[in-house]
């Protein structure tokens, strides 16, 4: 299983060389994406992703900087299928895992007005993210976990979700976007293989003294503040001095094997 980052910054204004949220899980053949900040596909693809791999999106949130950049997701992989003449997967059908259908009727709308004759009411199946199972196949099945980050804003509607995603004999947890850090606790209840954790809400020194009470073997950060991405080194110094867990700071065109 290979982690593929796309983008890691926060919804803050633009910092040089960082793209919003999103990452993909490469298992076997198939490319699970998550989140959608702006730019995601072309960075995939000037990457060597293989983007005609995408059966399934996953949305934890409906704020720009998760999906800004899938109305362009979607069409550039349907486009590369035309252009290379390739089948996708699925039988060309994608899912789409979202929190909020108003977003993506919004989507809709605008890939329907596209020059490209293809059917994107039918093709992209889109699916309201409740708890529990939300998808398995034969590769990885994914848990969504609510959260309350949009609470504050959505009247407390479920509208921002976590994810536990197992797959290949291992388990990781996607934090999202967390109000507070005890939010996920009911992810980690159970051993954790690799914690992806937002950092754009918290500081490092209580993401470190968090994790070192939990059950994780190893932590991967992303969704990053302006103050972690404008001082990387600091940032590091500060894991080096708190972490009792193996913890990396990833970042834009980051590939992990996990």
């Amino acid at each position: 299983m290979k982690l593929h980052i796309f983008g890691c910054c926060a919804g803050f204004e633009s910092i040089s060389n960082y793209n919003h949220t999103s990452f993909a899980l490469e298992v076997g053949e198939d490319v699970y994406w998550f989140d959608a900040g702006e730019s995601c596909s072309n960075t995939a693809h000037l990457k060597g992703v293989d983007l005609t791999k995408v059966s399934n999106i996953f949305i934890s949130h409906t704020h720009m900087d998760r999906v800004g950049g899938l109305f362009n997701l979607v069409w550039f992989i349907y486009k590369l299928a035309g252009w290379y003449k390739k089948c996708l997967p699925n039988n060309g059908k994608i899912n789409l895992f979202i929190p909020n259908m108003e977003t993506w009727k919004g989507i809709l709308q605008m890939l329907l007005h596209t020059r490209e004759r293809c059917p994107w009411d039918t093709d992209v199946i889109a699916t309201q993210i409740k708890d529990g199972l939300i998808y398995k196949d034969e590769n990885i099945e994914v848990l969504a976990y609510h959260n309350r980050h949009q609470e504050i804003y959505e009247c407390g509607s479920q509208l921002s979700f976590s994810f536990k995603i197992r797959g290949e004999e291992k388990t990781i947890v996607y934090s999202g976007e967390v109000e507070d850090l005890s939010e996920l606790d009911q992810l980690l209840v159970e051993h954790c293989d690799y914690l992806l954790i937002e950092t754009g809400n918290h500081q490092m020194k209580d993401i470190c003294v968090y994790v070192n009470a939990k059950d994780v073997k190893d932590v991967i950060c992303i969704h990053h503040s302006r103050e972690i991405l404008c001082n990387i080194s600091q940032a590091r110094l500060e894991i080096t001095k708190y972490a009792k867990r193996n913890i990396i700071l990833a970042v834009d065109c980051d590939s992990l094997i996990l």
